[in-house]
């Protein structure tokens, strides 16, 4: 967040020798994203019972990509981004933030991440984090938290 996109691109296009368009940059920085279709299930199977927030360290590039092509902010109940919060995950700080910004005390929180680093930093300030490998390894984690999730199977076509 401290610096805008445009400068941020404009830098890049310099370093690639002014070969690249700004818009071509835009679009190849956010194509990497796919949906992780098994990781969508399970948000809306938590959805069904549960609050959902998100927490993100992202940029306002991805951000508005995320928003505009898979509604990343409407499927959850609230997030907080570290563009927006001017620090990322695993400073301490952000975690504080993200209580204060969505009303929430530690010990109601059960936190999924991928990265050790914002696990840990989740259980130095109370939060019931999991080290998110796999959606059945989170899934059972989850139970040791009392989150129940009811597996919703495609009908049979």
């Amino acid at each position: 967040g401290r610096i805008s996109s445009n400068a941020f691109l404009s830098g890049i296009r310099v370093m690639l020798g002014n070969n690249v368009s700004v818009d071509e940059l835009a679009h190849q920085f956010n194509d990497m994203f796919t949906p992780a279709d098994e990781m969508l299930d399970l948000l809306h199977q938590i959805r069904a019972s549960h609050q959902v927030f998100l927490l993100s360290n992202t940029n306002d590039l991805h951000w508005r990509h995320l928003t505009k092509h898979y509604a990343l902010d409407k499927a959850v109940h609230g997030y907080v981004v570290s563009f927006q919060a001017g620090v990322m995950k695993p400073d301490p700080r952000i975690y504080r933030y993200f209580m204060d910004q969505q009303g929430l005390r530690a010990e109601d929180i059960v936190f999924l991440d991928d990265r050790p680093e914002n696990i840990e930093a989740a259980n130095d300030l109370g939060w019931n984090a999991i080290h998110h490998i796999s959606v059945p390894a989170s899934r059972k984690k989850m139970l040791d938290f009392g989150i129940q999730i009811p597996i919703h199977a495609d009908p049979i076509q």
